[in-house]
């Protein structure tokens, strides 16, 4: 504190926690009106003064305190054009009794809910073709959590055509057929979507990440492989994601927040004939799960979503003394305890 002492009431911390939706108007009437939705909203004396005592007269106080969280899915912590969701811890130093302002401090908690992912018992592969080239994209998993990267065996050749033709030409064909299809490029993109439950025309998509690979540059490979097409070229890419993506999330009252996944193939490439040349691009999409838990990692069964009706409210706890909490845990040794009881 920047003066000592200072006479003071109390200090109470208070935990607040809300979600609500952006009202929309387009000039006539609301598209979206707005929404407010609390959660929850307690509070918690951690100081009071008695009648022997109302100065804090110390430089530095030290108030610990607990908050034990309900098991209950609330939506993630997020901040949107469309919908936001803030759980807020503030701490106020009342000081009514001697007509002096309260001083307010206040921090934004990062809530994270229990999202699960798992991979797939067989990869998933997605196919298209465009001009020519045929591709294919595959994957072990469809979820991921934030930090996590995408890998992604893209295989590219060079679809079956016709066996009208001369001789020679049909030689040439068949020559060109069997090299591998090398593209020019491979965008990789995750998608954001933000969608309002109740006013499902309302929601907004924006690329959260991209990586653009350019196989022809120079020492970049790629392995040849056998496809129903011929020769194909394999490539090995994948996609960081960021690590403050929000999660996947579908059980709110007001908002869904979902994810795609872009993949988009270049290739130019001639054919038989001199001259001619071939533009083509294979644009795949793929859904997501972005997640909070790694794989084999499972959520409490006695989590409740929180629309449900039950106790959605958290609980201040006493905190621990240093003589009643157990010794520190060194991995090196077993921690030591003061009273040891044999039991035969």
């Amino acid at each position: 504190m920047k003066e000592t002492p200072v006479a003071a009431d109390r200090i109470v911390i208070a935990f607040r926690g809300a979600e609500n939706a952006t009202a929309i108007h387009d000039g006539i009437k609301f598209l979206v009106p707005l929404l407010k939705n609390p959660f929850f909203g307690m509070q918690q004396t951690l100081w009071q003064r008695t009648r022997d005592d109302c100065l804090l007269t110390e430089d530095h106080y030290q108030f610990p305190f607990t908050i034990q969280m309900p098991m209950i899915q609330f939506p993630p912590s997020m901040e949107h054009a469309l919908y936001q969701c803030k759980f807020d811890l503030s701490a106020k130093l009342i000081r009514t009794t001697f007509t002096l302002p309260t001083v307010v401090t206040q921090r934004s908690i990062s809530y994270m809910p229990f999202i699960e992912t798992s991979l797939l018992k067989q990869p998933i592969i997605e196919e298209g073709h465009d001009s020519g080239l045929y591709a294919s994209a595959r994957l072990h998993s469809l979820a991921y959590v934030p930090g996590d990267s995408i890998p992604i065996t893209i295989v590219a050749s060079r679809r079956q055509t016709s066996s009208s033709g001369t001789s020679n030409n049909t030689q040439k064909r068949k020559r060109k057929e069997d090299q591998p299809a090398e593209v020019n490029s491979i965008l990789l993109e995750l998608c954001e979507t933000v969608g309002l439950v109740q006013s499902r025309a309302v929601s907004i998509t924006r690329v959260v990440a991209s990586h653009l690979y350019k196989p022809n540059a120079k020492g970049y490979k790629y392995a040849l492989v056998k496809t129903q097409n011929g020769s194909g070229a394999e490539y090995q890419v994948a996609l960081p994601l960021p690590v403050d993506l929000t999660p996947s999330i579908n059980y709110s009252k007001i908002v869904k927040v979902s994810y795609t996944l872009r993949i988009k193939i270049k290739s130019n490439h001639s054919t038989f004939l001199v001259g001619s040349i071939w533009n083509s691009i294979v644009d795949m999409e793929l859904p997501l799960k972005i997640g909070t838990l790694g794989y084999g990692i499972r959520a409490s069964q006695d989590l409740q979503v929180y629309y449900v009706d039950t106790e959605n409210s958290p609980r201040f706890l006493r905190s621990l003394e240093y003589e009643e909490s157990l010794p520190l845990y060194e991995s090196a040794k077993l921690p030591t305890y003061g009273d040891t009881v044999l039991i035969k």
